[in-house]
Order: C-alpha cells, then sequence, then structure tokens
C-alpha cells in the first residue's frame, strides 16, 4: 500500500522518495476532516490534526498514539492560527500536506441574515483558509515543495437560492486558488480546489445554520432548497470515505489536479455552469467584446 503512494520529491535537483507524509488538517474532528486523517492514519501517515473541540479528536489520539499529534485551532482567530502552524512545524520538522478543511454552513435570504452571521461564513469559510494558507507559504517555500489542498463545495462554483452568504464564501476560494497556484507554482507547491457534492456527514446537522427560511417570499426559491436540505440529511449520496480516498489519492501525485469534483451531483452542476458559461460568453460577446480604444 505504502509503495503505492511513494512520492518523488526534487529538493535542490536531488530527487527523494517520501514513502509516508505528514499532514496537517484544520476541522478534523468531523466529516471529510475526519475521514481524510483517518485514511492517511491507516495508511501509516502522521496526522496533525486540528480543531476548536479537541476533545473530539481524542479517538483518534487513543488509537494512534504514534502518528496522531492534536491541536487547538480556531480558524477564526488568526493569532491562533500563526501559533498553531508555527508549532505544528517544529512537530516533525516537515509538512507534506495541507488540509484546509475547516468549514460550517448557513442556509436563508440575504435580508433576513444577521451581519454577525455573515462575517462568521465570510472568517470560517473564506478567511480562515486564506490565513491557514498564508502562514504555510514560507515554510512550504522554504521546505521547496507542498501540496495545499482546499475543501469548497459545488456551490462555491455552481451556487444555489440559499446559499448566497456561504455560497459566495466557498465562491472566493476559486480566485485565491487560482491566484495561488502561479504564485506558488515556482517553488514546487501545489494546489487543490475540492468540490463536493452531498456526502453523508453530519455537516447539516451540526455544521448548518438556519435564518429566515421560513419567510414567505422566498418560498418557493430559498424555502424549497432548506426543505431539500432538510429531506437529504442522512441520505446523502457521497460517501465520506470514498471521498477521502479520493484526496489520498491526490495527495500522493507528482502533479495533483487543481479542481477535483466528487459525485454525480457536483460534476451534472459543474457541467451545467460551463455550458452557461459558454452560452453565455458567445451570445454578448458582440456588445462587450469591442470595447477596447
Amino acid at each position: 500500500m505504502l509503495e503505492q503512494y511513494a512520492l518523488s520529491v526534487v529538493i535542490s535537483n536531488k530527487r527523494f522518495i517520501v514513502a509516508t507524509k505528514v499532514w496537517f488538517i484544520t476541522g478534523a474532528s468531523s466529516g471529510i476532516g475526519w475521514a481524510v486523517a483517518l485514511q492517511a492514519l491507516q495508511n501509516g501517515d502522521q496526522v496533525i490534526g486540528t480543531s476548536r473541540q479537541l476533545a473530539k479528536l481524542e479517538e483518534l489520539s487513543t488509537l494512534y498514539p504514534q502518528q496522531f499529534q492534536a491541536l487547538p485551532l480556531d480558524v477564526r482567530q488568526s493569532d491562533q492560527i500563526k501559533a498553531t502552524i508555527d508549532l505544528a512545524w517544529k512537530i516533525h520538522g516537515r509538512i507534506d500536506v495541507c488540509f484546509s478543511n475547516a468549514g460550517q454552513a448557513l442556509v436563508g435570504p440575504l435580508e433576513n441574515t444577521p451581519e454577525a452571521h455573515i462575517m462568521e461564513m465570510v472568517s470560517v469559510n473564506y478567511l480562515g483558509h486564506l490565513l491557514v494558507i498564508k502562514h504555510f507559504a514560507p515554510y512550504y517555500r522554504q521546505q521547496g515543495y507542498g501540496h495545499i489542498i482546499i475543501n469548497s463545495a459545488i456551490a462555491g462554483f455552481d451556487n444555489v437560492a440559499g446559499f448566497s452568504v456561504y455560497g459566495s464564501a466557498k465562491a472566493a476560494l476559486e480566485g485565491l486558488g487560482e491566484s495561488l497556484k502561479a504564485e506558488l507554482a515556482p517553488f514546487g507547491i501545489h494546489v487543490s480546489l475540492l468540490y463536493l457534492g452531498p456526502t453523508r456527514t453530519a455537516f447539516i446537522e451540526n455544521n448548518l445554520t438556519k435564518v429566515g427560511t421560513d419567510h414567505e417570499a422566498y418560498a418557493r426559491t430559498v424555502g424549497r432548497f432548506a426543505r431539500v436540505l432538510d429531506n437529504i440529511n442522512g441520505k446523502q449520496p457521497g460517501d465520506p470515505l470514498k471521498v477521502a480516498d479520493a484526496i489520498y489519492h491526490i495527495a500522493h501525485l507528482e502533479q495533483p489536479p487543481f479542481r477535483l469534483f466528487f459525485g454525480p451531483y457536483a460534476y451534472q452542476h459543474a457541467r451545467q455552469k460551463i455550458a452557461f458559461l459558454q452560452q453565455e460568453l458567445d451570445q454578448w460577446e458582440s456588445l462587450g467584446k469591442p470595447t477596447d480604444y
């Protein structure tokens, strides 16, 4: 198994084989973060898992005391982000994969969403990722290689009514990822964006806030989508273990994908969005294109 995932790394024109990896995972206490941590540990890797709730990481610490290190991290706290990353780097002297995964969701009409909720969504789902990567960049640059994997959502690529706050924060990760890909590639650093469809974790139950979803004016849009989320809770088609296996796989590729979609739902919506963009581009080209001096 380890031979399958052996990775060759070039540092100062010398090639090294890294059979096992060191992972840094935010939001490792549940969902996809937990599944990826477990997959890495089962394959013999070292994992530094972070969470706001360290008690939820005790099981992994007990099962893998020689491989798993739990650290506290609230991605809303910029000072804590830097301190935790500095500490994490000292544990093994290197980190091969940064899985920036922590997130939470909100569904509701924008006009009914309090500013405090908006700031929370932007802080967790965009700024948290940005600041984690900001503090990783100099370490990776000096290390000469690394992989940053950012967990977005299909709503960050093709959004729906009710996710105006959550989806827009996730969509910002697209722009972040594209710039980082260009900035960090010269230093041997890869960037991957993940777009998950509905996946059977406890995310809807534990990490989804509802605001104004019963507003009569939005019954056919936001309200309908909120009811869909209620109905699929616990029945989502996506298997988190299969998702984790795919993430583990791309972390061991010399040329990993920049974007990776998960599940038929995500692929359907991505293709619809791409087709719409092409159609709209062609439709309005005669108006928008001839505007140079």
